[in-house]
């Protein structure tokens, strides 16, 4: 099974562009959330079925509240988890626009990138 940590710089670029799905990219913004967004949207790029999906995003969110829990400020670390909840809701409802369902892409697909 291929993982995003596998990729280069330069593959990790082309499958992720962080926060935002497709042209929605440009409205949604990355707060801390940056590589998680990337790590996630890999994730997508790879695909597989809905168990694969719905594990990408239970890992999305658990890596959000992971960096939250490294803000100092209270008032960040309240707006950035009402933020990672946001962001995982949405993907929850609307990431089967996203999702590559199907079998799962390997190296050899991106490559072919």
């Amino acid at each position: 099974m291929l993982k995003y940590s596998q990729l280069t710089p330069e593959q990790q670029q082309s499958v992720s562009n962080g926060c935002g799905g497709g042209k929605l990219a440009l409205f949604i913004p990355n707060f801390i959330f940056y590589a998680d967004c990337r790590q996630h949207d890999f994730y997508y790029w790879r695909g597989g079925n809905l168990k694969d999906k719905v594990v990408a995003d239970y890992w999305f969110y658990y890596y959000m509240v992971k960096d939250v829990g490294m803000e100092d400020c209270v008032v960040k670390k309240v707006f950035y988890f009402l933020m990672a909840t946001i962001y995982y809701i949405m993907v929850t409802v609307f990431g089967f626009i996203f999702f590559n369902f199907g079998k799962q892409k390997t190296i050899k697909d991106l490559i072919k990138i």
